[in-house]
């Protein structure tokens, strides 16, 4: 899964950043429409497992400054995800030039 959203990062993000405006748009509409509840959850749901896609992978990978990741994931949680996924390629890199030369 976390491959096909490499693949496809930008798409990936924008549909990211799409479902978390849209979930803030329909918090501060306060429809209460059933309808409107029920998509509002779906897009919750969808965020936090989209969240939860990176942090796994984050936390599985060897990549460099994981605890920075780690820790950004949770205190910028709408721009951790997609900054990793733009980044994970040199994230990888960096620690493997820095394994190498110890």
């Amino acid at each position: 899964m976390i491959k096909k959203l490499l693949q496809y990062k930008i798409v990936a993000s924008v549909i990211f950043f799409l479902l978390w405006i849209s979930a803030l748009l329909l918090q501060a509409k306060e429809i209460e429409t059933a309808i409107n509840e029920i998509f509002y959850w779906f897009v919750v749901l969808a965020i936090v497992l989209f969240w939860l896609l990176i942090l796994i992978d984050i936390i599985k990978s060897r990549i460099y400054r994981k605890i920075f990741l780690v820790a950004s994931m949770f205190l910028l949680p709408f721009l951790a995800p997609v900054f990793y996924l733009f980044q994970k390629k040199s994230l990888k890199k960096l620690q493997e030039s820095g394994s190498k030369n110890k």
